[in-house]
């Protein structure tokens, strides 16, 4: 909280004057002071909305198809709703005067409910909404590591403290800054850098950051035990690493927390810890979602592979009647046939090779369409039309049914 070293009585007889002196060369700007609200608007909406993708996600793999909830898909949306509260109170602080230099605000803006009581909100909301992201990450892993008993008690130790740890932070935030009776705003959230609101939140910052490598470290001694490929192991680590930038995040809030406690310009200072709050937030929540995204999109790339592998057959064997392909587009199989003048090969033999590398390279793909002009499969009978061309050893004729010059190959 910005710090104005005054009696709050007396604060409200002062709402028309500078909450702080400019420094040297300085001039107050009431008007049109510059503020990094605007950042907070934007960057803030820009990673809650990757969160809410992914969140989507998720919900949509869980709900149609695996169709089955876990206790982390609750845990996971209430910790995405109270980020976007996070992100809406971040605005009406910002719009109120945090991220504007505390010599452009005047008193009355900084002792307004939307900046008090929006300030207020933000802080006891923000420790649930961490206790609720961090559980999301150990229910998961009871589920992935059920079988290692040893790990899931060190999972439970750290669902345990994390959670018991948040409460009671919470509790203290909302007695050090909820008003009770008789109490307003004003009087009751001290403006003083070193409250004992601004230390339970460095404390609660400092249990962030190792309840986060503490994750990960679970996260990677789990992976690492599972009887799985060594280059797999390493892979699913370096998406669950990704988890780190929230550690990264946590650490440079916590710099920007203990600036602002020895500051003078409080309100420009308190915007940084605001904005890298959401990021951390939207981070964590997003890792978490990965495993089930993941999924879905391994489910959804089987389409895309046998569409692809259409294509790709239907390039190489359309092929009509007295066309050619050359060297490069013809299959290794038909390499031996291309000429076979001055060579020892029997015609029992090509006919053995013919007939291989026909039936090996038919598929059941999508050959033509109806009369209401869709597509269908026609896996029954396939058509391949080649000419036959006569050579010093010439083929031997196949023991299907042979039309003209074209070649009738039944598959059942």
């Amino acid at each position: 909280m910005p710090s104005l070293n005054l009696d709050p009585k007396l604060l409200p007889l002062l709402a028309d004057y500078p909450a702080a002196i400019a420094p040297d060369g300085v001039k107050t700007n009431f008007n049109h002071p510059f503020t990094l609200a605007p950042l907070a608007y934007w960057m803030g909406s820009i990673f809650v909305f990757v969160m809410l993708c992914f969140l989507v996600a998720r919900l949509y793999n869980k709900a149609f198809l695996t169709r089955r909830f876990t206790w982390d898909d609750l845990t996971c949306l209430i910790a995405a709703l109270g980020t976007i509260e996070q992100l809406v109170t971040a605005c009406i602080i910002c719009k109120a005067g945090a991220g504007t230099h505390q010599w452009d605000l005047k008193v009355g803006q900084i002792i307004s409910d939307d900046f008090l009581i929006g300030g207020a909100a933000f802080v006891v909301s923000t420790l649930p909404t961490q206790m609720f992201a961090k559980l999301t990450f150990f229910i998961l892993y009871l589920q992935i590591f059920r079988p290692r008993k040893g790990l899931i008690l060190w999972i439970w130790s750290g669902a345990i403290v994390t959670t018991g740890f948040y409460i009671a932070t919470s509790i203290a935030q909302f007695y050090y800054l909820i008003p009770g009776s008789g109490q307003t705003f004003i009087t009751k959230i001290s403006t003083d850098p070193d409250s004992p609101s601004a230390t339970v939140g460095v404390v609660a910052s400092c249990f962030g950051i190792v309840s986060d490598f503490y994750l990960f470290f679970l996260a990677a001694t789990g992976i690492w035990q599972l009887q799985m490929p060594k280059k797999t192991k390493l892979g699913i680590i370096g998406v669950l690493a990704t988890g780190l930038l929230a550690c990264v995040v946590s650490i440079v809030a916590l710099v920007y927390r203990l600036r602002s406690k020895n500051g003078s310009d409080g309100t420009y200072e308190l915007f940084p810890p605001i904005l890298l709050i959401i990021i951390e937030l939207a981070v964590g929540i997003s890792c978490s979602c990965m495993p089930a995204v993941g999924a879905l999109a391994k489910h959804y790339s089987k389409n895309f592979s046998g569409l692809r592998s259409y294509f790709s057959l239907l390039r190489t064997r359309t092929y009509g009647r007295g066309s050619s392909r050359d060297k490069k587009s013809q299959p290794d199989e038909y390499s031996g046939l291309r000429s076979t003048g001055g060579s020892n090969v029997s015609q029992p033999e090509l006919y053995s090779k013919l007939e291989g590398a026909e039936l090996t390279q038919l598929q059941p793909i999508q050959t033509s369409g109806g009369r209401g002009g869709k597509w269908g499969p026609e896996a029954a009978v396939i058509n391949v039309h080649q000419e036959i061309h006569l050579t010093r050893d010439p083929r031997p004729v196949h023991s299907s049914r042979r039309e003209g010059n074209t070649w009738e190959v039944n598959r059942r």
